[in-house]
């Protein structure tokens, strides 16, 4: 197996473009190998919370490479990113405009008729 195709294909390869790349090998031996010289796949993106700020705030961190729990110590809101707190009713807006202090953000307000004028 190839080294550098492998170490340039693994991190965002699907399985299908690896088992093209790698014929005759079973994907279990492409993991294998992968883990033996530690290349690791991409992590995958935060899923959509359908609220515009934690959304930014989750891409952001994804974009920095910083996970939730590191959010949640920077922002002092105990585990409310990373035990999805915000999957409530309503959205704690307290914690969300914690965490966009802590990253250097602000966290603004539009009123309804701005919005749609917009």
């Amino acid at each position: 197996m190839k080294k550098q195709k492998l170490r340039k294909m693994y991190p965002e390869a699907t399985h299908e473009e690896l088992y093209a790349a790698f014929p005759g090998v079973e994907l279990v031996n492409i993991r294998a190998a992968a883990n033996r010289y530690k290349y690791y796949r991409k992590k995958k993106p935060y899923k959509r919370t359908g609220i515009v700020a934690n959304d930014q705030l989750r891409s952001y961190c994804y974009d920095s490479n910083m996970v939730m729990r590191e959010l949640d110590e920077a922002s002092k809101t105990g585990r409310y990113f990373q035990t999805r707190g915000y999957r409530t009713k309503y959205p704690n807006f307290k914690a969300i405009h914690k965490a966009a202090g802590a990253l250097g953000g602000v966290l603004r307000f539009h009123p309804f008729e701005e919005a749609l004028d917009d």
